[in-house]
């Protein structure tokens, strides 16, 4: 319980600052035209922005609704996971092509 409290607490506090310049973000909509739906970075900045949806969510109804609070902030979790893991991945085989480049 201590654990989900501490998450929630600190995910709100990640998805504030990142809502808060919301302002800075552009529209998702305008962001994938620009870029590449396959490129792993493009991937990694939708699962962060989509997992502090979820954060911001999680908060906001946290008080009225404890058990759906607690399914956003898991899906935030495993989006925010799935983004580190991407990010291992991507950093990995950019890795692999500089060592073979060099």
């Amino acid at each position: 319980m201590k654990k989900t409290i501490f998450l929630i607490t600190i995910l709100s506090l990640v998805s504030s600052f990142t809502l808060a310049s919301a302002n800075s973000n552009t529209s998702l909509k305008d962001y994938l035209d620009k870029k590449d739906i396959e490129n792993a970075t493009t991937q990694i900045y939708l699962l962060n922005r989509c997992s502090a949806i979820y954060a911001y969510a999680s908060g906001i109804i946290l008080k009225t609704d404890a058990l759906s609070s607690k399914s956003f902030i898991e899906i935030s979790n495993s989006l925010l996971f799935k983004s580190i893991e991407l990010m291992v991945i991507d950093e990995e085989k950019k890795i692999r092509r500089s060592s073979k480049k060099s």
